[in-house]
């Protein structure tokens, strides 16, 4: 009896391919973008915070100073 050994020539498709690296980078992409959202959202709330406060200080008449500086005054 011939022994007849089983090989498979089933290769994926470049399109199958294709499309599981664009679904992987989907899902890699996602979370760096909401990461880089928080991020500018953190950049933009520190400068509108300075510019606040210098608008603040100069309404004010007043100067910036440290807290060194109110000590040693």
């Amino acid at each position: 009896m011939d022994l007849v050994t089983a090989t498979s020539s089933w290769t994926p498709s470049p399109t199958l391919f294709l499309s599981l690296v664009f679904l992987h980078l989907l899902l890699l992409a996602e979370p760096l973008l909401q990461l880089l959202k928080v991020l500018a959202l953190a950049i933009f709330s520190l400068q509108f915070d300075g510019i606040a406060k210098n608008i603040f200080v100069s309404d004010k008449g007043l100067r910036h100073s440290t807290i060194l500086e109110d000590f040693y005054i």
